[in-house]
């Protein structure tokens, strides 16, 4: 007895009494209540919480006193009362049930969750009597035998503070002083030693109790959720000794599987014993007469099997087995509830089980090969057995594909662990497995592996005297298993010898190690432990025991696995879905980082690279990665595998794209060879014109770093001794191959773009762009050339110094400059024009960028061009040249300004003289050739010289020019010329006098809007003249693209742009704002005529028509509507490079406008087919093209499946029904026959991704053959004689094959009164088309009626999302049988025969598909309809 507080006048209570309730409130107050009151806890509340406490205190410390009287000695069996045990169970639950879990589970929103700061001394004692309870309490079931409902008891007891967990919620107390409190709290701390000692008493009553293994894994696996383990991203709090912490259930499962019978090896030891003993009797005769000896000799004969064969069948394979069981119920209970997490009908509880299912493998493997914890890799196993199960199982549904991803998920992890485990394992002098040492008949390897056993389980003995892990017992049973199989297999071996062999060598090693087999699984059942007090201690040779467990492994199945687990892994990498073979790559990626030869295997090798070119851009990224992780140190292997990676800079994928441009960065460093080093720089200034920003950026961080910084190489090659010269040299060489000659079909790579895009990001940055080595390259260049290299083309180098120099013309020092000036001559040959065109733009944008001391560099540069001017070429694009840099070098530098207009005067005053011959007749041949020079040069100088500009800036020059004329110069110029034009006999010279036009426009776009220039330019766009069409074109084009080029000049000539407001322009006084909506306005203008263009067969004409809708589409001069239709159609000709153009405008045009463009689909597909009938020519139009058979809205549709889900759906529908849904007694033309054909055609070879889309367009022409379809019949039975026709002669119960026969003419038609009308027959073309491109769909997507029938138009569902899968039986498109049932759909009809016959055909065809629905079968895997 003890004094009761709170009670008065110190009375005293029997502890016998029943304890007060310990709840200061409700239950659900104690576990749920959320709204805390500041004074909650007052002190007669907080008294009855003590006073409780303190009962259950004493009724622990009763239950401690009575434990250790009952385990101190043997009593009277009456004393183990099963309801006397009963009571202290019940009291244990009571404690932890009505006390520690509520305030354990408390949030900090809950009064409960003070507790721990208010009576902590209570709740410790509390938490302490518990712990020293419950290993008493493990120690009687040792020694006594309990009943069956106390044994239940027990174990619900055992498991439940596994199941309950401290409150992961943050916050503050009630108390109103924000003071935080920790949730748990003491009892948080206390419950990992209840949980500990809570362990030891599950496995010491699966030990002694196994029959109930079963209930206790059921009980754990229905309370995963909601723990610790089932969140993800949790960690673990059960440490482990290697540093490591893991899940405590995790623990719990590990001792669920790995806890064997208590008594097995006592048991089978006995067994032996007494066998043994029985022999010993039978052969000294005592004790035993003749009678024993015969029954003795009996039961010989009935089992003839050794003792030790007997005990292993009847007590230790069993007790394996169990374990087994077990370990598989556990992973197919957790395989069965994380298949069920993806689907839309489970609940929150099934997705957590995939989680569990997660942290369990990472806790497996985080135990793997610990002596300890030999039920992880039984547990591992298991599980990867069933996870290659999974993989090989054929089903498709819904279950079985999240399986197989779920296995997916976690073969590489175990695939690269098992993989560092054996590289670990087979070192040198390590064990060999049993299986080794039966095939080599090796009795040292032998002796080897059973002493290293012993030397395991003896550690594991020694440890469990402290810790009581309960290891050794399974380790001792599963390697007695193991020793009893290969006694098995090394007799059955001998068996097989012959009398010779056995007293041979081999014979006799393999007998020795026979016998030596069956003498270690006799005596592996001893359970004696040596206790050396002088070895070495646990903690020393903890890593010894741990090799020796590793290298024993090797003999384990799970190490046998290895090699059909990674033959599973590649297998799933030609899966059809898209999920199952990324996740694939990535195991053979987590694989191949353990074990690096495997990138060498064929098996390997052939899945990386199909997997490469992929169809799904998600799996042709990880294949990269793949690739990147292992060649990047491997320089062998970065150069066979270069050419695949750098092909895939081109793909069509973002991400991937990005990844091989990181890539390629990274393998710069890693190749040697210049030719490599050339090819991956290429490939990365390709990127400059990429659709995406971001790939851009990268590309140019890439080039950046390569040539503006020290590259790796060089800085290698430094180490060595080699200078900065060096580096430099090689440097310029591969700048130089980069930016050289190429050939016409070759485009040389954009490095200007490139280096210009390096030098905007740096200004918008407002940063100093890193371009000294890049004047230390053009500088070497200059000595090479000067030097007369031989190893150095004059022409690549010379457009290299170029486009360097463009990045930043002040790079070029005036003395390198002047050096170049001796190159700068007469051109004679292609070669020399090339470098004179290179060095005068180098001058041209040099001279502006000189300091003004540069005046003699500057007075030989235009000296030198004075001849060229003075005796012009005939190369008008070298003439441009020359006369861009002499009036660059005379307004930037020498300002004689005298002599260039003096110049100009010349040439204007000579034009006009030889203009007034061709008023009075036609010039000459020799005059046409003058008068077409002296058109370039003078509209070239008011191109380039702009002399109105100069006649403000310098008022010297005023005098000059107004001797000239006193208005505008440039007006002047362009309205005698424009007259020219106009003149009669001016025909031979207009062509040279609009290309001198088209000079103006370029540098006065005004000009373009005079009605002299409009007149010119609708004339030739209505004459017809493809030449006069084609030079309107690229004067426009020409035009358009010096708008676009003027902001890069901005910038890359460090032009300071002003983005402030400006005054001027708002009040309109700003002279060159009218310019500004020149283009826009000539887009509007001619926007009809460039569609026009486009459509033409003229390939020049169309390929320049396609350049300016593309820059009108980049500009917005135009609405996209109207762009989009025509983009569609030139997105599916047979020009690969016209197509790819067109198709890339249209992507930009998707990603700006796809709301927008989704409204006008069908005018859309109205222009491809009139473009697709102008190609043909005299041949049939087809929706297709190619062996192949592409769709020509392929391209297109390609586009939409990007983007949102309905616009695919409003795609099909507008497209669908806009087509086949025809209007009673409408006009029906040819064209509109072949329009429907054309439709049909594309849509029956579209690539379609999901079910979905097929049964959309399906849907769609059930409805119009449903109305459109049955009209046209009726319409078509008018013509028959009796009328009705077909439709009266079917009847509800007659056949419909019959009711045809009845109602079909013949082919003669003379059944018929009169033809159906030629409209009337195209209408049934058209529908009979609808019936052919339906049965086509669904014959090659296998598409039942069931599924029609289940299918909702527009709502989104799991079967709908489901990936097409084509028949390869079926055809890949519609009419490539040539239209057997429905001839007319491709051959005109003419005559009325051909009327009759048609209407008898898709009479048929309407009467047969009244058949179809019949003889379809129900699809097997439409369960999820």
């Amino acid at each position: 007895e003890r004094s009761s507080p709170g009670t008065g006048g110190g009375r005293r209570r029997s502890s016998r009494s029943r304890s007060p309730i310990v709840h200061p409130a409700p239950e659900s107050d104690m576990r749920d209540d959320t709204e805390r009151d500041e004074e909650y806890w007052t002190e007669s509340n907080l008294e009855q919480v003590i006073n409780g406490a303190r009962y259950i205190e004493d009724a622990l410390i009763a239950i401690r006193v009575a434990l250790s009287i009952l385990t101190s000695t043997l009593l009277p069996k009456r004393l183990y009362s099963s309801d006397y045990l009963s009571s202290m169970i019940a009291t244990m639950r009571l404690s932890t049930t009505s006390l520690l879990f509520p305030i354990l589970e408390a949030t900090s929103t809950s009064h409960l969750s003070t507790l721990s700061t208010l009576i902590p001394t209570h709740l410790n004692a509390v938490c302490e009597s518990l712990s020293s309870v419950i290993p008493q309490f493990s120690r009687l079931i040792q020694a006594e035998e309990l009943s069956e409902d106390l044994v239940i008891s027990t174990i619900y007891f055992s498991l439940e503070p596994f199941f309950h967990e401290a409150s992961s919620s943050g916050g503050t107390t009630g108390s109103g002083r924000g003071k935080k409190v920790e949730v748990g709290g003491v009892v948080g701390a206390a419950m990992k030693g209840i949980r500990g000692e809570c362990l030891g008493l599950v496995r010491n009553l699966l030990g002694r109790y196994s029959e109930k293994r079963g209930d206790v894994v059921e009980e754990v696996m229905n309370h995963l959720t909601g723990l610790e383990i089932a969140k993800k991203g949790a960690k673990g709090s059960f440490r482990l000794r290697n540093g490591t912490a893991i899940h405590t259930v995790s623990a719990l499962i590990f001792h669920l599987v790995q806890t064997c019978p208590v008594d097995l090896a006592s048991q089978i030891q006995r067994r032996l014993v007494d066998r043994s003993r029985d022999v010993r009797m039978k052969e000294s005769g005592e004790e035993g007469g003749e009678e024993e000896m015969e029954q003795d000799e009996e039961e010989e004969e009935v089992d003839a099997s050794s003792p030790l064969d007997k005990a292993a069948s009847e007590l230790l394979e069993p007790a394996l087995d169990d374990v087994s069981k077990s370990a598989r119920t556990i992973i197919g209970y957790l395989f069965q509830k994380s298949c069920k997490s993806g689907k839309s009908a489970s609940g929150s509880t099934e997705s957590e089980y995939k989680t569990v299912f997660d942290n369990l493998i990472a806790d497996i493997l985080s135990t793997l090969h610990l002596p300890e914890w030999p039920g992880a890799e039984l547990l591992l196993t298991v599980c990867s057995k069933s996870m290659m199960a999974h993989l090989a199982d054929p089903k498709t549904s819904h279950e079985a594909n999240a399986l197989k991803g779920l296995s997916l998920d976690h073969l590489g992890t175990i695939g690269a662990r098992l993989r560092h485990d054996i590289n670990l394992s087979t070192s040198d002098g390590s064990l060999k497995t049993l299986l080794e040492i039966l095939m080599e008949s090796d009795l040292p390897a032998l002796n080897l592996v059973i002493k290293a056993h012993e030397e395991v389980t003896e550690h594991l003995e020694k440890s469990e005297q402290t810790s009581g892990e309960g290891a050794s017992q399974y380790t001792r049973a599963n390697f007695g298993r193991d020793l009893i199989h290969a006694q098995r297999e090394a007799l059955k071996a001998l068996d097989e010898l012959s009398n010779a062999e056995l007293s041979s060598e081999k014979g006799t090693r393999l007998q020795a190690v026979a016998d030596r087999l069956s003498v270690a699984a006799h005596s592996l059942w001893s359970t004696t432990v040596a206790d050396d007090v002088f070895g070495p201690n646990l903690e020393d040779e903890q890593p010894r025991i741990d090799l020796l467990t590793l290298q024993l492994s090797r003999s384990q199945p799970l190490a046998g696995l290895y090699k059909p687990l990674l033959e599973r892994v590649l297998a799933a990498s030609e899966s059809t879905v898209v999920a199952f073979r990324t996740k694939s790559l990535r195991g053979i990626s987590l694989i191949v980082a353990q074990d690096p030869g495997l990138f060498l295997q064929d098996d390997v090798s052939n899945t990386i690279r199909n997997r490469i070119v992929d169809q799904s851009s998600a799996v042709r990224d990880t294949a990269i990665e793949l690739v990147g992780k292992y060649v990047v140190g491997r320089p062998a292997l970065a150069v066979k595998y270069l050419p695949v990676i750098s092909e895939r800079i081109n793909d069509t994928g973002l991400n991937v794209r990005r990844r091989v441009v990181k890539l390629l960065r990274v393998l710069y460093s890693v190749v040697d060879e210049d030719e490599h080093q050339v090819e991956i720089c290429r490939k990365l200034v390709w990127r400059a014109l990429d659709d995406d920003e971001g790939v851009k950026e990268l590309a140019a961080d890439a080039i950046e770093d390569l040539w503006f910084s020290a590259p790796l190489s060089s800085r290698r090659s430094q180490s060595l001794g080699s200078s900065a010269e060096t580096s430099i040299v090689r440097l310029s060489q591969i700048i130089m191959s980069v930016t050289g000659v190429f050939s016409d079909r070759d485009r040389p790579p954009p490095v200007q773009e490139m280096l210009r895009q390096i030098v905007s990001k740096h200004t918008i940055k407002n940063t100093k762009a890193p371009l000294a080595r890049l004047q230390d390259v053009m500088e070497t260049l200059i000595d090479g050339l000067l030097e007369q290299d031989t190893s150095i083309s004059i022409v690549e180098c010379v457009k290299t110094i170029y486009v360097l120099n463009a990045a930043d013309p002040s790079l070029l020092s005036p003395q390198k400059t002047a050096l170049l000036l001796p190159f700068l001559k007469s051109a004679a040959t292609p070669d020399e024009h090339t470098v004179c065109d290179y060095l005068l733009k180098i001058f041209r944008s040099t001279v502006t960028a000189l300091p003004k001391g540069s005046s003699q560099f500057s007075r030989d540069l235009q000296q030198a061009l004075t001849p060229m001017i003075n005796k012009p070429s005939s190369n008008l694009a070298y003439q441009q040249e020359v006369m861009a840099c002499y009036c660059a070098v005379i307004r930037g530098q020498t300002h004689d300004f005298t002599r260039m207009i003096s110049i100009y005067k010349a040439c204007l005053s000579r034009l006009l003289t030889l203009t007034k011959v061709i008023e009075q007749k036609a010039p000459a041949p020799a005059e046409c050739k003058a008068i077409a020079m002296l058109v370039y040069l003078t509209t070239l100088f008011a191109e380039f010289a702009q002399f109105d500009d100069l006649r403000k800036i310098y008022p010297a020059t005023q005098q000059e020019l107004d001797n000239i004329t006193a208005a505008s110069i440039h007006e002047h110029l362009f309205n005698s010329l424009v007259r020219i034009y106009n003149m009669p006999n001016a025909g031979s010279i207009q062509a040279p006098i609009l290309t001198g036009l088209g000079y103006l426009y370029r540098g006065f776009p005004s000009l373009m809007l005079k009605p002299g220039s409009t007149r010119i330019l609708d004339a030739i766009f209505k004459s017809g003249d493809d030449k006069g069409i084609f030079q309107v074109l690229r004067i426009i084009q020409d035009f358009l693209a010096s708008q676009d080029r003027a902001p890069m000049v901005a910038i890359s000539g460090k032009v300071k742009v002003e983005t402030g407001v400006k005054i001027e322009e708002l009040v309109g006084n700003v002279e060159g704002f009218a310019d500004s909506g020149v283009g826009s306005a000539i887009a509007q203008r001619y926007i009809g005529d460039f569609f026009t263009a486009a459509m033409a067969t003229n390939s020049r004409i169309q390929r320049m028509a396609v350049d300016i809708i593309c820059s009108i589409a980049r500009s917005g001069f135009s609405h996209p509507l109207g762009i989009a239709p025509v983009l569609v159609a030139l997105s599916a000709t047979s020009d690969a490079n016209l197509a790819d153009k067109a198709f890339a405008t249209l992507t930009l045009l998707h990603s700006k406008y796809a709301t927008l463009l989704a409204s006008r689909f069908f005018a859309s597909a109205q222009m491809s087919h009139d473009y697709a009938s102008r190609s043909a020519g005299i041949n049939e139009v087809r929706g297709y093209h190619g062996s192949a058979y592409i769709s020509h809205f392929g391209r297109w549709y390609s586009l939409l499946q990007k983007e949102k889900r309905q616009h695919q759906m409003d795609y099909l529908k507008a497209i669908t029904r806009n087509t086949f849904d025809l209007e009673d007694g409408a006009k029906c033309s040819e064209e509109d026959v072949s329009f429907a054909r054309y439709i049909a055609e594309a849509l029956s070879s579209l690539e379609y991704k999901r079910q979905e889309e097929p049964m959309s367009v399906i849907h769609y022409l059930n409805s119009a053959l449903a109305v459109s379809g049955l009209q046209v019949v009726h319409n078509l039975e008018d013509g028959l004689d009796g009328g009705g026709g077909l439709m009266a002669s079917i009847t509800p119960t007659g056949s419909p094959q019959k009711a045809s026969e009845a109602a079909l003419p013949d082919a003669t038609g003379s059944q018929s009164s009169k033809a159906p009308t030629p409209d009337l027959a195209r209408q049934s073309i058209i529908c009979g088309l609808a019936l052919l491109l339906r049965d086509h769909l669904k014959s090659l997507y296998s598409i039942t009626d069931v599924k029609l029938a289940k299918y909702q138009i527009g709502k989104k569902s799991a079967p709908g999302d489901k990936p097409v899968v084509r028949r390869p039986d079926a055809a890949i498109a519609l009419g490539l049988d040539g239209y057997e049932r429905l001839p007319h759909a491709i051959s005109p009809m003419v005559t009325d025969a051909h009327f009759i016959e048609q209407r008898q055909t898709y009479c048929q065809l309407i009467s047969e598909d009244g058949t179809v629905g019949a003889q379809e079968e129900l699809d097997p895997d439409d369960d999820d309809f």
